[in-house]
């Protein structure tokens, strides 16, 4: 049986993607699979296992701390496969460890499953003089991993296109995180008329100011909010929004915090609409993604009212369930909330289609996983080839 170790020095280990979707589908074919996180949690029931490394506590030794745990835990489960998600801490471990084994005489491959923008994300990080430069060297760093990587998983097209750009002949394809089957409802859902949902990380460049005003903009509306805020000053921010609402408007609010996957996808179930308020400004959210709300929301006949960013319009369009607004344009976004709100049956029509096409086609095991399965075949046989 192949081992597979998947490093992640950020998220959760039971993140949606590369556990609850990735992961699970590997274990399915047999591989054995352990994901070395912050977090030690006991095994599931389809015998995944998860290790924890040490993180310091103290900020500056945070990164440092974070590749050296995951390199010395890493190093000790011997695997076959290292597969990493985004180019962060957990990449440069894996290269890491790729070279250690490789100097010991034990060749490992690396799967680097790069679902973000990533050297966006990171000049999203710095004050604006200091973006281009951040930018370039993510790149450098992000092309030099690449070489390194025997398979690519990406989000999109845009991302695949661009890393074409360095290897043409890289096994390499897009992996959307479409909603399983097992999470998508076998009839469509009864909706409540009056309820807008948002889901995911809570920040500015997710316009957190419009999402918590939406209660005092529109009255006849009840706004579900799941999520963290993504550090900090998120965190006041919200704090200083929340505080702001009118009592009326905070008793249209239910702010629940993070959920748990399973138990956030039924709280969407009920939604008549799903709002992703991406902002422009951020390049992660205009080259990543799409976002896997949007799924979420196709998958459970939720409308959708979104700014029109890229890969988000690709399905809007393609689907016809939702409702594209300028980037930006909150009185455009609030006013096309309200008619949808006005008219539940043009929404739920969306919805419907939405649903539809998810349940039929765009979903993991149909779409999804034929990709995932040819990638693997495909390192299996340079595996064997090189042999």
């Amino acid at each position: 049986m192949k081992k597979i170790c998947i490093l992640s020095g950020r998220e959760h280990p039971k993140n949606e993607r590369f556990y609850f979707k990735i992961g699970r589908t590997l274990r399915s074919w047999g591989y054995d699979i352990t994901i070395v996180s912050r977090w030690e949690l006991p095994p599931d029931d389809m015998g995944i296992k998860f290790k924890k490394f040490k993180r310091s506590k103290v900020p500056i030794y945070g990164k440092i701390t974070t590749v050296t745990g995951l390199i010395k835990v890493g190093m000790a489960e011997d695997a076959d496969i290292y597969q990493v998600h985004n180019g962060d801490s957990s990449l440069l471990a894996a290269v890491v460890i790729k070279f250690l084994k490789r100097i010991k005489g034990r060749k490992v491959k690396l799967v680097y499953d790069a679902d973000e923008y990533w050297p966006g994300y990171q000049a999203d990080l710095f004050p604006k003089p200091l973006k281009p430069i951040v930018r370039w060297l993510a790149t450098q760093w992000e092309h030099l991993a690449f070489n390194y990587s025997d398979a690519v998983l990406t989000a999109n097209p845009i991302q695949r296109g661009r890393f074409l750009v360095w290897d043409r002949n890289k096994n390499m394809e897009v992996i959307y995180s479409y909603q399983p089957k097992s999470l998508i409802p076998k009839e469509f859902p009864q909706k409540d008329r009056n309820l807008v949902v948002y889901t995911g990380k809570i920040s500015m460049e997710r316009d957190m100011d419009f999402v918590f005003s939406l209660p005092e903009r529109i009255e006849n509306i009840k706004l579900l909010v799941m999520g963290m805020p993504s550090g900090t000053k998120a965190a006041a921010r919200l704090q200083e929004l929340l505080d702001s609402l009118s009592p009326a408007a905070r008793s249209r609010l239910e702010f629940p915090g993070m959920l748990p996957y399973e138990e956030s996808v039924k709280r969407i179930e009920r939604a008549l609409i799903g709002i992703i308020p991406y902002l422009p400004y951020s390049e992660n959210n205009v080259l990543a993604g799409p976002p896997l709300k949007l799924f979420q929301f196709l998958a459970n006949g939720v409308a959708i009212v979104a700014y029109d960013l890229p890969e988000i319009r690709r399905f809007l369009l393609m689907t016809g369930a939702g409702v594209l607004v300028p980037p930006g344009d909150r009185e455009a976004f609030a006013k096309a909330i309200q008619q949808l709100l006005d008219d539940p049956e043009k929404a739920i029509a969306m919805g419907r289609r939405g649903y539809e096409i998810t349940k039929n086609f765009l979903n993991w095991e149909d779409a999804s996983v034929p990709v995932l399965r040819y990638v693997y075949e495909r390192l299996e046989r340079s595996s064997h080839e090189r042999r």
